[in-house]
């Protein structure tokens, strides 16, 4: 059935291309075996498209094409790192344009959440207030008089996105295997992130755990309203939650109604999605002025949380690094940086991203910050590293765009907004955790732990390459010279263990808030750390004896 589908589909996308002159990508003859001869003819794209530029050819495309090419085209308008400035403005012209699909939303209920819909709600409007391509949203109020919007997705959409993923993967392996260009910029790599950021939207399911995260995160914080979801009326088709009654956050117009200055909403919009970003690593993914809403008692809520953003602890803290070296202009160490952060690193030309980094910091010498933005610079820095085959993980890219576009509201608020002035306090919070005694302990306490744990697993490891050279899978022509030398050093390293043993469990029980106290910590993590300490000395004293 699948192979049905893809054959019908291609067909169709094959048609589009050729009505737009869009074959030349695919190389001559291409497309047109999928085609009748007689529907070649008259579909060969007419001299009046030929003449228009590639650009707007490729939009009008994606847009006949419908709601999974138009979303692809949309994320790709984001990657200015990857694509020309023409095509780029094109794409961002792209918008949904879908029609309301008629509903019979007891029978959907019903089959849905099993539920009659008169039980549950008071009110339920059968004309979507909102209409997109995966969904529409529908208002109404529970029993309670608790108003809502209900979310629910278009009957067989998730059939058709499959169908054109199978068409788009063909698409995506041919354009890679016979043009350097489209090699170059990974098209395959890039088809997987849309598909799994696609299949993430489909799911209602996600959405709702997004949500209930996201307020988990900011349940201390009065400044942002998250829409309360209502589980029992949720499924993976369906998503029920608090109706936000608020306006768009670049309305400046309305904002006065609010007693509220357009600089203060700039400013907060900032920074709780720096806390996002910074402090839990989890953020907003596409933060657009229609995604964040202003109520009237001046809180900002982030709707819309099928697409999120994630950067692991991991990640951020060599996020915080690299920025930390760039603010010091220390590309050899911003280069280590980017070596861990990259999922492929192999293929860079250090020479060429070392001078490239160095012209932006020069760059930023002779400009100020806030002539340049801060979402610029981000898209200059990877737009290098994309020039040198520098693969970085999806999250990064997700945080670029969102710290784009939340920039961009900042400034049509508050055009002499200072992205920088607004990220100190969480540097300054940042450099404040990395140098706390309880970071420093815990890292040593994790390497001591990660030593103690290979040392242990050292004997089966000798125990297996020992029972390789007996079954003669592994042949040893060596001559040993200097065994007593070799056994005093087994010895000082059963002595180490002793030593990293001692300040692990000393190190755990300083944790301990019942032992009696002796300087600071309980009196066993005292005693333990003193006689670690002696055993080391008296180490490094037969060391250089």
């Amino acid at each position: 059935m699948n192979h049905l589908k893809k054959l019908k589909r291609s067909k169709q996308v094959a048609e589009v291309l050729l009505k737009y002159g869009l074959d030349d990508l695919f190389g001559q003859g291409s497309l047109e075996h999928w085609l009748p001869q007689p529907l070649v003819a008259k579909l060969t794209c007419s001299r009046e498209m030929r003449r228009r530029p590639l650009a707007q050819r490729l939009r009008l495309a994606l847009t006949e094409l419908g709601t999974t090419y138009v979303k692809l085209g949309q994320m790709l308008s984001d990657r200015a790192d990857l694509l020309p400035a023409d095509i780029i403005a094109e794409l961002r012209q792209l918008q949904d344009r879908v029609q309301i699909q008629p509903i019979d939303m007891t029978e959907t209920l019903a089959r849905e959440l099993n539920i009659v819909a008169a039980d549950e709600f008071a009110v339920l409007e059968t004309v979507p207030m909102a209409s997109a391509s995966i969904a529409q949203v529908f208002s109404g109020s529970l029993k309670n008089g608790q108003r809502i919007v209900l979310k629910i997705k278009r009957e067989n959409i998730e059939d058709a996105i499959d169908a054109d993923l199978l068409v788009l993967r063909d698409l995506a392996h041919f354009l890679e295997r016979h043009h350097e260009t489209f090699r170059k910029i990974r098209v395959m790599r890039l088809l997987q992130a849309f598909e799994e950021s696609l299949r993430e939207e489909l799911s209602f399911s996600h959405e709702r755990r997004n949500l209930e995260r996201f307020a988990r995160n900011f349940r201390e914080d009065k400044r942002i309203c998250v829409p309360k979801v209502h589980g029992h009326l949720c499924s993976d088709n369906v998503l029920c939650m608090d109706f936000i009654d608020g306006i768009k956050v670049n309305e400046t117009n309305r904002l006065e109604k609010f007693g509220l200055s357009p600089k203060a909403v700039a400013e907060l919009g900032l920074s709780l999605y720096v806390k996002q970003v910074l402090e839990h690593g989890f953020f907003h993914a596409d933060p657009h002025a229609g995604n964040i809403l202003l109520l009237p008692d001046g809180r900002i809520a982030f709707i819309d949380m099928g697409a999120m953003g994630v950067l692991l602890p991991q990640e951020r803290e060599l996020l915080e690094d690299f920025v930390l070296y760039f603010s010091q202009k220390n590309v050899n160490k911003m280069l280590e940086t980017v070596k861990l952060l990259a999922e492929d690193y192999e293929s860079a030309d250090e020479r060429r991203l070392a001078k490239e980094l160095y012209e932006i910091m020069d760059l930023l010498d002779a400009t100020d910050l806030r002539d340049i933005g801060m979402g610029k610079l981000l898209q200059k820095i990877m737009a290098v590293f994309s020039d040198n085959q520098i693969l970085l993980p999806d999250g990064f890219m997700l945080l670029v765009k969102g710290l784009a576009q939340i920039e961009g509201i900042g400034r049509q608020l508050y055009p002499d907004l200072n992205i920088l002035e607004m990220i100190q306090p969480y540097a300054a919070q940042v450099v404040a955790r990395r140098w706390s005694p309880q970071k420093l302990l815990r890292d040593q306490v994790g390497k001591l732990s990660d030593s103690y744990e290979n040392w242990l697993a050292l004997p089966e490891e000798m125990k297996t390459f020992l029972q390789k050279i007996r079954n003669k899978e592994i042949k040893l022509e060596h001559e040993v010279e200097g065994l007593e030398r070799l056994r005093q050093t087994f010895e000082r390293l059963g002595q180490m263990l002793v030593v990293s043993a001692l300040i692990i469990g000393s190190a755990i029980l300083s944790l301990d808030t019942h032992l009696p106290k002796l300087f600071g910590v309980s009196w066993l993590a005292f005693v333990g750390f003193v006689v670690a300490g002696v055993l080391g000395v008296r180490l490094i004293w037969r060391r250089n004896k």
